[in-house]
This record gives structure tokens, sequence and C-alpha cells, in this order.
């Protein structure tokens, strides 16, 4: 299988759905280390799975789907040494910030009515923002 399809499924479906059910079938014909590193590998690469599942399918992490291809951590985390500015950047990738793209949807604003202040014709997202915007 893929993995859980929900929260809600049983012990021994998720056993069943993560490929070790014949475990509890016969458990005296596998190592418990070599069993327990398979299930933890089985169980990270479910997470992943699920991981970039949910960000692919939430608008509001358009920019973080689209910056993140791989599960691990970035690496201005660790590069840049100011917090602010490590904190500006997250805000921006995962669409915790004050532009337009934003706020608006929070007050209901169309998509494409989420208006630059400063470029009438242009939507304030994220790439105008560090690109396109003179102003910024």
């Amino acid at each position: 299988g893929v993995g859980p399809r929900c929260s809600g499924q049983s012990k021994s479906n998720l056993d069943d759905v993560n490929g070790f059910g014949h475990i509890w079938l016969n458990p005296n014909l596998y190592h418990i280390d070599a069993i327990t590193c398979q299930l933890r590998q089985r169980l990270r690469d479910i997470y992943v799975q699920n991981w970039h599942c949910a960000i692919r399918n939430n608008s509001k992490l358009s920019v973080l789907s689209t910056l993140n291809k791989q599960y691990k951590q970035e690496s201005y985390l660790s590069n840049i040494r100011s917090l602010d500015v490590r904190r500006a950047i997250t805000a921006l990738r995962i669409s915790c910030h004050k532009l337009s793209i934003e706020t608006g949807r929070f007050q209901k604003i169309p998509k494409d009515q989420r208006i630059c202040p400063h470029c009438p014709e242009q939507i304030e997202d994220e790439f105008h923002f560090l690109i396109e915007c003179p102003k910024y």
C-alpha cells in the first residue's frame, strides 16, 4: 500500500497497509532489530508522502510546494545567521505575511483582485514582492 488514508484506521489495518501484517502472524521468523529498522523507514516514507501531498494540495502553501522538492532542512536555516532574516524568509515560504495575496484571503477578496498597492495591474503575491515590484 501507499500508506494510511486517514488517521482513524485500526492498528491491525495500519500494520497491513504498512506492509507488516505478516510479522504478527509469524513473529519468530523475524529479527526484531531488522523489523524495527524496516518499520521505522516505512513510517518515515509514509510521513514524507503525506507531507508532499499536504503541501501540494494546500493553495496557501503554493510557494512552499514550489520550493520544497525534498523533505529536508532547508540550507538557509543554518547558513543565515540573522534570526530575523530566517523568520522573514520562512514567513514568505509558508504565506504567513501581510501581502495582499494572503490578507485578501481573510477578507474573501477574489485572488485576481488582491492587487499590489504600488502596481495597480499586478497581484501582490510573493513572486511580485520579491522579483517584480520596484517599490519593495
